[in-house]
This record gives C-alpha cells, sequence and structure tokens, in this order.
C-alpha cells in the first residue's frame, strides 16, 4: 500500500469550520492536499478492517498522576477539577446545539400565569438539578484543552454547586395572547417553538464558543407548558438524550438520586488506529463538486403530519406481503415503511419540479446514535456522549420512484404509488441500518481524527443536496418513554417532543415519538421541512390515497 500525507490538523479554533452553514473560511487548504492523502484509483486512504472495541473510559483530575486517575473517581485531596477527553467525533460535532421542545397540555389561569410560571419552574430546576447528578460532568463547562488549545475538554467539580446549576436553568415568560375559550386542549401554535424559547449559552466574549452542555428553559405559551432543551452536540446524541429525558421525567415525579449509584465514566466508540477507510463512508463526497445553495427560509414551509394508525398498521401489512409474495430477503419495521413512504412520495414531487431525472440516484440520509445502534438492543442507562453517524440508502429514481429511465425521450411517472415502491425503498432503508457496524464507527472517528476540519465540513455538505436529491430522516421515537412529568398545573403527564423551527433545514423528516407501542391506536406524526411546492405535493398525494387518511395539523 503506497503511504500517504496526513492533512494538517487545524491550529486554531474556528467556528466556522465546525458548525452546520456552508460557509467555509476563506484560508481553507488546497484541494490537492487532501487528493494526497486520499485517492480512490490508488486506494491510498484505506486501512485494514480490524476495529478497536469500545472503552470505558474514567473522567481524569487535572494534576493527576496516573495512579490516582485509575482509583476511584471521587475528587482529589487538592481540589482541583475533573475533566472529561472528548472523543474526535465529539470534537467535530457541529457548535449549533440540538434544541428540542418538551410540550405539556397545562391548565392556565388567566390572571395568574406568572404564580403558575414561578411554582413550575422550582420543580424543574429541582428535578433538572436531579438529573445532573447521574452524569456529574454535565455541570461541568467547556474550555480549552491543556495540552492542545485548539482541542476542547468538559471541566467539572465532582462537587455539585447550586450556583453552577442555576446558570444552566432560566425562567422565561407567560404570553398574554391566550383565549380562555380554547383553554381545552394542548392547541399551542408550533410556530412559536422559537430560539427565544431556549437558554442562549455561549460565551459572555460573543465567540460562539459553547458553555454549558445542557440547558433548560421554563416558559408558558397558549395553554402549554414548554421545557426548552438545549442539548450541546459536543456531548449528546439521540441516545443520551433520551437518558437524560428518563432521569429528569423521573426527578419530576419525586424520585430522588441521592442514594442511587452515579456515572463513574462512560463506554466510548473505539477508533480505527490507522488512517480511515473513507469507502466506508458514502455520507461524504470527496469530490471537487460544487456546494448547492441553501433554499431562502421565506420559500420553506414546516409543519406535522398526522398519520391514522389503522391506515400505517395496513401500510406495513401489505409491504411484508409484497416481501413475501417477491421472495424478497429481509424484514422490516413500521418506521421503515413510514420513512419509505415519505421518500417515495416527496422524490415524486421533486420529479415532477424537475430537481432530479431519471438519470439521478436518490439517497436518504438517516441520522442516528452510532453507539446505542451498534449495541442494541443493549440498553445503557448511563451512557452519555456523542456517537452521531449518518447512514446512507440509495436508490437510482428509475428504481425508487419508476421513473423514465435515461434512454427515454421525456421524463414520467407512473400514475399512482405502488406497494412494490415502498417494500423496495423499506428494505433498501433497513438494509443500510443494518449493515452499520461498529468497523464504520471506528473508521468514522478516524476520518474526523485525520482530515482537516475544512476539508470534512464541505464533503458533509456536499454530499447532503437537501435540495434535490436527499433527505434527511431523523427518528426520535425512543424520547417518547412511557414517563410522565409531574408537574403542577400539568393536565396531561405525557409530553409532546418538537424541534426548534429555527433550527430544522429543508428536506428534514423527524419520526416524532409516540407515548405507546407502535401497534396502539395512537396516530403517528412526522415533522416535515420542505419548500412550499413540495410540500403541498406532499400533503396532496397523501390524502388522495385511499390506505392513509392523514389529518394536517
Amino acid at each position: 500500500m503506497a503511504s500517504s500525507s496526513r492533512l494538517p490538523e487545524s491550529n486554531t479554533t474556528d467556528t466556522n469550520v465546525i458548525d452546520d452553514s456552508p460557509v467555509i473560511p476563506p484560508d481553507e487548504p488546497s484541494l490537492d492536499s487532501f487528493h494526497d492523502y486520499y485517492n480512490p484509483d490508488s486506494g491510498q486512504g484505506t486501512m485494514s478492517t480490524r476495529h478497536p472495541t469500545p472503552s470505558f473510559a474514567r473522567p481524569v483530575c487535572l494534576g493527576a498522576s496516573d495512579s490516582d486517575t485509575a482509583c476511584d473517581n471521587t475528587e482529589a485531596a487538592g481540589g482541583g477539577n475533573w475533566y472529561i477527553r472528548l472523543t474526535p467525533i465529539e470534537q467535530r460535532a457541529p457548535r449549533r446545539d440540538i434544541r428540542i421542545a418538551m410540550i405539556l397540555s397545562f391548565t392556565r389561569l388567566v390572571a395568574h400565569g406568572d404564580i403558575q410560571l414561578g411554582e413550575v419552574h422550582k420543580q424543574v430546576a429541582e428535578a433538572f438539578s436531579q438529573a445532573l447528578q447521574h452524569w456529574p460532568w454535565l455541570t461541568g463547562r467547556f474550555l480549552p484543552c491543556i495540552e492542545d488549545s485548539s482541542q476542547v475538554m468538559l471541566s467539572y467539580s465532582r462537587r455539585q454547586e447550586q450556583a453552577h446549576v442555576a446558570e444552566r436553568i432560566e425562567k422565561g415568560n407567560v404570553n398574554d395572547d391566550l383565549d380562555p375559550e380554547r383553554n381545552t386542549s394542548c392547541q399551542m401554535d408550533l410556530a412559536k417553538v422559537r430560539k427565544s424559547l431556549f437558554v442562549c449559552k455561549h460565551d459572555s466574549q460573543g465567540s460562539g464558543e459553547e458553555t454549558f452542555p445542557v440547558t433548560v428553559k421554563t416558559s408558558i405559551i397558549d395553554n402549554a407548558l414548554v421545557l426548552g432543551f438545549s442539548f450541546s452536540q459536543r456531548m449528546f446524541d439521540r441516545y443520551s438524550i433520551q437518558n437524560f429525558f428518563c432521569k429528569f421525567l423521573e426527578a419530576t415525579n419525586g424520585h430522588s438520586f441521592q442514594q442511587e449509584r452515579v456515572a463513574v465514566g462512560r463506554w466510548i466508540p473505539g477508533v480505527q488506529d490507522g488512517e480511515a477507510n473513507l469507502d466506508l463512508l458514502p455520507c461524504y463526497d470527496w469530490t471537487d463538486n460544487d456546494i448547492q445553495g441553501a433554499t431562502p427560509p421565506d420559500q420553506l414551509r414546516q409543519g406535522v403530519v398526522a398519520l391514522c394508525p389503522v391506515g400505517v398498521n395496513d401500510l406495513r401489512k401489505c409491504v411484508c406481503d409484497v416481501i413475501e409474495h417477491d421472495e424478497m430477503d429481509g424484514v422490516v419495521l413500521t418506521e421503515d415503511c413510514i420513512f419509505a413512504l415519505f421518500w417515495v412520495l416527496i422524490m415524486r414531487a421533486r420529479f415532477e419540479e424537475g430537481r432530479i431525472t431519471g438519470r439521478d440516484t436518490c439517497r436518504a440520509r438517516l441520522v442516528i446514535p452510532g453507539f446505542g445502534h451498534i449495541r442494541f438492543p443493549f440498553k445503557d442507562v448511563d451512557y452519555s456522549g456523542n456517537s452521531t453517524a449518518a447512514v446512507i440508502a440509495a436508490l437510482s429514481s428509475t428504481e425508487l420512484i419508476l421513473a423514465s429511465s435515461p434512454s427515454d425521450t421525456e421524463d414520467e411517472l407512473p400514475e399512482r404509488v405502488q406497494h412494490e415502491d415502498i417494500a423496495l425503498a423499506a428494505l433498501t432503508i433497513r438494509d443500510a441500518l443494518r449493515n452499520f457496524s461498529s468497523k464504520t464507527l471506528s473508521h468514522l472517528g478516524a476520518a474526523k481524527r485525520d482530515i482537516h476540519p475544512v476539508f470534512e465540513k464541505r464533503a458533509h455538505i456536499r454530499a447532503t443536496k437537501r435540495q434535490t436529491d436527499t433527505l434527511v430522516f431523523e427518528d426520535w421515537t425512543c424520547y417518547g418513554t412511557g414517563r410522565g412529568a409531574g408537574l403542577a398545573y400539568v393536565r396531561k403527564p405525557c409530553p409532546w417532543y418538537f424541534p426548534c423551527c429555527d433550527d430544522v433545514e429543508e428536506g428534514t423528516v423527524i419520526l416524532l415519538p409516540r407515548r405507546s407501542d407502535c401497534f396502539s391506536k395512537e396516530k403517528w406524526h412526522i415533522y416535515v421541512c420542505l419548500t412550499q411546492r413540495d410540500w403541498e405535493r406532499l400533503t396532496q398525494d397523501l390524502r388522495g390515497e385511499n390506505w392513509l387518511q392523514p389529518e394536517i395539523i
């Protein structure tokens, strides 16, 4: 194997390098230096298939010797702070928070909203503090590493100070436009779930650096109690967010963690020792193709589609019948079928708008918590960290939506979607998820460790063509923990979960949490962000199919 040189590491912390916008720093390295690192034709960038196993990492005490840190996880006698070393995936995580609103149906007393908010806020603060006790490092703050200031560590004290917790919790406002006659159910306008409902937790110097791993803000909007959680992507993925929500909701119901074992370390994914095999990472596009520009926000529409549970169950049954009849290999979940349905319908809409053709490849980018995925069905309630990965399911447009083949003179589609279309898409999604392994995760970590952040960021953006051939799917059903919130004035304890409207990008499809199992009579809710024309065509097709009768809310 030909030798290859590693790309230079960035020696400064540049906010343009890691956030999610397509803006690239003007002083980026030459693209030629990347081709020196990875040349598919020469085989460079491909190492052995051996991959390390996950390891259990204990926090380290600043100034302590190796023998000190190998003992228990209590603070050293000198009173020094402890710190968590971040993995390559965590170091390169976008600095934009994961903002999730936990929304609860609330008994609003019109003349006493401020008093109600103050009472509930105290309960939320206590439960939040209780949850933080299980993962002491979540009470810390991000600081530059001692050895390398371009890297970040999470520094914390083992003694939870109330002042440290208080600056992570904020009391919001009570809006004044409630109509008392509508105070019968949770009828909050989801367009109001904006950044203002979340804590701004960046430093006071304006550098854009995050300060805290997690914060919460309490507000009352219309007749809903809104808890705006902001999770740092450096320390949270979907798996660790689920664990945190479980602890928080338990604490609201009076569960005390004082006598409970606290997490003394964390399992973290292993990282490939040598250079990454980039051919294992189709979530990147390493070419020098142009990057697509983003669609103006005023041309986008966000909303929630509520699907009838009977129709969804019938859809999965029909898909399974097709798989059995055609002797296809594989088993699909209800979630696969829902994502497949939206994949097919949205790509049909884009085909008719001329944004994809019969010569294009359609991609579904499935965002998963890598570590939780490879350890399934084992559940680690102590897990804390970020191992987010993207799995790519791909089909040509002729396979996915039966578009005319490239040899035809005109592009056209069949009049109706067939169950065979959904079955193929669902199987492709399930196969892509099944093929993701610890080997893939270890090579992803190696790529983020070794490749210059500018190249890695450009390749990520280039591969995610949200305006044309790519949709981004997120499954949030794990947040529906079956636990309710024991807070004052809450009518229905089971919460709804919604993303911050300011954060959702075009082409995003989020399967929202359910309060019960997948075969219940509860509706399936899907949060979608599309162009206005794509949205109209999607909802029209959903209404037009006899086997699905959606409600648009």
